[in-house]
């Protein structure tokens, strides 16, 4: 798995390594990084796990 370019997360592969997040923190954490033309810039999710997640409908790169 990749790292995320820039950060120091120690031996973790990005800031949510392991932790299981749902389509709804997906969603919360993607509102956080949006700029003003609607894109999700900054986003990693990097070794996270989204087994559970409910991202069937979920677009993170579509103008708001």
């Amino acid at each position: 798995m990749g790292r995320t370019p820039g950060a120091d997360h120690g031996e973790r592969s990005g800031p949510f390594d392991h932790v299981k997040l749902t389509g709804a923190d997906v969603a919360w954490l993607t509102e956080q990084v949006r700029d003003t033309q609607g894109w999700a810039v900054g986003l990693h999710l990097e070794g996270a796990d989204l087994r559970e997640a409910h991202l069937e409908t979920f677009y993170v790169n579509c103008p708001t």
